[in-house]
């Protein structure tokens, strides 16, 4: 809290309780709730490393949802994934459950979660199988699109930064034809959106009718809402 009638979110914005819809307050203090939860876990864990630009957590929700409705047990194994329970034979010697850190499948003497995951021969066949997700992940840990993230590529877990990110802020309104005039007395207007449902790619734009011309321009600020570019 700023004020009486203010609140400052995890990013530094200021919102003005007595305007702003509450509903959107509410998912502000949820997410930043969730982030911070997220970004905890990354002093005891290396393969945190990447929460500190935030977390996607609905497509990992998604994307476990549709892996179990496809599977119970590879569903099973998605959520392990995402929360860090699948452990390599480093990870076990390290807990004392193995003797030696050499690879099941392959020769290779340490082999971590990263080399079971993406470079040990055995899964070669399951890799070149695997999704789009998957794609996305390995391309990410062979370039520095979404800079040093080792969660994308071991645990599966979308970075919000790069993959959303905040939103820029709206350009200027633009009048394309003509002007209106003050003794005008009909004007029509409207709004529409993209991804209506998903508060992470939703952008909203407006735009004003008259004989003779129109103002149009997209919706400024975080809260992009159909219902808001129309007031």
């Amino acid at each position: 809290m700023v004020g009486p009638h203010t609140l400052r979110d995890a990013r530094g914005v200021v919102y003005d309780l007595t305007t702003a819809s509450p509903r959107w307050i509410s998912q502000r203090i949820r997410f930043d709730a969730q982030q911070l939860a997220w970004q905890s876990t990354m002093s005891t864990r290396q393969d945190a490393r990447g929460m500190e630009h935030g977390v996607d957590h609905t497509s990992i929700r998604n994307a476990i949802k549709k892996a179990r409705a496809s599977d119970p047990e590879w569903g099973h194994l998605a959520e392990k994934m995402v929360k860090g329970g699948f452990w390599a034979e480093d990870r076990l010697r390290r807990a004392g459950k193995a003797e030696s850190q050499q690879c099941c499948y392959c020769d290779c003497d340490h082999a971590d979660l990263e080399h079971l995951l993406w470079e040990c021969p055995r899964w070669e066949e399951a890799r070149a199988a695997a999704g789009p997700e998957a794609l996305l992940a390995q391309d990410a840990r062979r370039t520095d699109r979404v800079g040093f993230c080792p969660m994308m590529w071991l645990r599966g877990i979308v970075p919000w930064k790069d993959a959303y990110g905040p939103l820029a802020l709206a350009e200027e309104a633009e009048v394309s034809v003509g002007s209106l005039s003050p003794r005008q007395d009909v004007v029509w207007t409207d709004a529409s959106g993209m991804h209506p449902k998903d508060h992470r790619k939703r952008a909203c734009a407006w735009s004003m009718v008259w004989r003779g011309g129109h103002l149009r321009g997209p919706l400024p600020g975080e809260q992009q809402s159909v219902f808001r570019a129309e007031l």
